[in-house]
């Protein structure tokens, strides 16, 4: 996967989190998005929203992080871990 297909994959006008993307060299897995959206909080530990394209009331497939990889940690253990990739969609 090229730069130009994970641009598609997050919000175009988010230049910090593209440039961060770009740093660590690592797609976006398939059907996930992360936007940065500093929250009005002190804290930095939620940051980060990510989602699946498929997220909906019952199967939650979203969270927050602290930073990119702190997301692709918790995408990667939806992965392993939730029954929406262990079932026939």
């Amino acid at each position: 996967m090229n730069n130009e297909e994970i641009y598609k994959m997050i919000d175009a006008s988010d230049t910090p989190l593209m440039d961060a993307i770009n740093r660590i060299k690592r797609p976006v897995p398939k059907g996930w998005n992360i936007k940065l959206d500093e929250k009005p909080i002190p804290s930095r530990s939620y940051d980060y929203d990510f989602w699946h394209d498929d997220c909906d009331d019952l199967n939650r497939l979203a969270g927050t992080g602290s930073s990119i990889d702190d997301c692709f940690d918790q995408i990667e253990d939806f992965e392993l871990t939730h029954p929406y990739f262990n079932e026939d969609n």
